[in-house]
């Protein structure tokens, strides 16, 4: 296994993933958590908001 603790990169997906994992336990449907992500972020990962959005709804 490579580990990345050191690597931005690493530790970029780690906390894309940790955030999808967050947004996954908090929010029960896309529609809150993206009203959520718009109130709470100016310029946020919209990549990362749409993935987490689409689990979301396929919950």
């Amino acid at each position: 296994m490579i580990r990345f603790s050191n690597d931005s990169i690493g530790s970029k997906v780690n906390s894309q993933r940790r955030a999808i994992v967050e947004a996954t336990v908090k929010f029960p449907d896309s529609h809150t958590y993206q009203s959520y992500f718009n109130v709470t972020t100016k310029k946020g990962d919209a990549r990362l908001c749409s993935k987490i959005a689409g689990i979301l709804a396929a919950k």
